[in-house]
C-alpha cells in the first residue's frame, strides 16, 4: 500500500511539472508582452556651421523604465538632404540598459559655406527588442546659416545694340542680365557694340568706356549705353487746305510751307498754289513743333497735330506722319473747315 501511494504522489508531481507548468505558460508571456515599454524618437534640429561638423542627436525614449536590457535598430536615409554631402550616414543599434529610460543617436552633419534652404534627414527605428515602436521615425533638419550671395544686375541702355558678358561667365546680357556671384567674387564686364553702333559708357557701380571690374562684396547694379550714330528717321508730311493763304513753319527747322489763293472760290479764277518745302525727315521718337502764321487777310482755321491750334507738337514715329492745316480767308464765313 505504501508502495502503491509513493508512485501515485509521485507521477502526480511528475505531471503537474510537465502539464501544469505548460498550461500556465501562456499567462505568463502574455502579461509579459503587454508589460513592454513603448519606443519614441524626437524630431531635431542643428545650424549647420561653415567647417567641421555638427551633430544632429536624436534622442530614443522609452515609455517606461525596464529592468531588462532594450535595443533597437535604426539607420538614415530619406529626407531632402544629401548624404555624405550634407551628413555622414549612420546605422546601427540603439541600446537603454536596464533601468533606464532613453539613450541617444547622433547624425554628423557637415558645415559649409553655400546658402541653400533648410534640409532634412530621417532617421528610422527597427526589430525592437524587449520592447515596441510606438514613433519610429525621427526627423533632423539641417539649418541653413550662410547669407544668400551677393547679385550683379545689368541694364542697357539707348537707341543702339550691343551686348554685355562677364568673366567669370554668368552674365550675357540681354539675354542673361542677374546673375549670383559668391561673396568678395571678383567679376570683369566688357561691352560690345554691334557693327553700326558705340558703346558711350557705364552707369550705376562702374564709369568709363573701358572693362568693368567689380568686387562683389554686396548686390551692385551696372548700366551699359549703346548708342547708333545713324538713328531711324522718318518723314513728317504737312498738308494745307482751305481758301486763305499762311505759312507752316518747323522746331528744328525742315519744314516751310507757304500756300496762296487768289480769286473768288466761287469763279473760274480761283487759285491755289503751295511751295515748301512741306516735308523734312526727323528722328523717329524726336518731337516736331510746327508753328501756323497766317497772311495778311486771312486766318488759321485748324491744325491737327492735338491741339488743333497753334503751335502744336508732333511726335515723330516709324510709321506715317502727316499735319493737316487750314487758313481761311477773314471776310468768308464759308470757308473750308475740317
Amino acid at each position: 500500500m505504501t508502495g502503491t501511494r509513493l508512485r501515485w504522489v509521485t507521477r502526480t508531481i511528475t505531471a503537474f511539472a510537465l502539464f501544469g507548468a505548460a498550461t500556465m505558460a501562456p499567462a505568463s508571456v502574455s502579461s509579459a508582452w503587454a508589460a513592454e515599454p513603448k519606443l519614441t524618437i524626437d524630431d531635431v534640429r542643428v545650424t549647420e556651421g561653415n567647417t567641421g561638423t555638427r551633430d544632429l542627436v536624436f534622442t530614443v525614449k522609452l515609455s517606461a523604465s525596464s529592468s531588462r536590457q532594450v535595443t533597437a535598430a535604426y539607420a538614415t536615409g530619406g529626407g531632402s538632404a544629401t548624404a555624405t554631402t550634407d551628413y555622414t550616414p549612420k546605422q546601427g543599434t540603439v541600446t537603454i540598459a536596464a533601468g533606464q529610460r532613453s539613450a541617444t543617436i547622433r547624425v554628423p552633419v557637415v558645415g559649409d559655406t553655400a546658402h541653400e534652404p533648410d534640409e532634412t534627414v530621417e532617421v528610422r527605428l527597427s526589430n525592437p527588442v524587449r520592447a515596441t515602436i510606438a514613433d519610429g521615425l525621427g526627423i533632423g533638419t539641417i539649418g541653413n546659416d550662410d547669407a544668400a550671395p551677393p547679385v550683379l544686375t545689368v541694364t542697357t541702355a539707348g537707341n543702339g545694340v550691343g551686348r554685355v558678358v562677364s568673366q567669370p561667365s554668368g552674365i550675357d546680357c540681354p539675354d542673361d542680365c542677374r546673375e549670383s556671384y559668391s561673396l568678395g567674387a571678383t567679376v570683369t564686364l566688357n561691352a560690345y557694340a554691334a557693327a553700326t553702333d558705340t558703346f558711350t559708357g557705364w552707369t550705376g557701380a562702374c564709369s568709363g568706356t573701358g572693362p568693368c571690374t567689380i568686387t562683389m562684396n554686396a548686390d551692385k547694379s551696372v548700366g551699359a549705353n549703346f548708342t547708333d550714330p545713324t538713328p531711324d528717321t522718318s518723314v513728317l508730311h504737312v498738308w494745307i487746305d482751305g481758301w486763305g493763304s499762311g505759312t507752316i513753319t518747323s522746331s528744328p527747322a525742315g519744314i516751310n510751307c507757304h500756300v496762296q489763293y487768289s480769286g473768288n472760290p466761287y469763279e473760274d479764277d480761283f487759285t491755289g498754289s503751295m511751295t515748301g518745302p512741306c516735308e523734312a525727315s526727323f528722328t523717329v521718337g524726336s518731337q516736331v513743333t510746327l508753328t501756323a502764321t497766317a497772311d495778311p487777310g486771312s486766318h488759321l482755321n485748324s491744325m491737327d497735330c492735338g491741339t488743333y491750334a497753334s503751335p502744336c507738337t508732333k511726335t515723330v514715329t516709324s510709321g506715317y506722319n502727316g499735319v493737316y492745316a487750314s487758313f481761311c480767308p477773314d471776310n468768308n464765313g464759308l470757308c473750308f473747315s475740317y
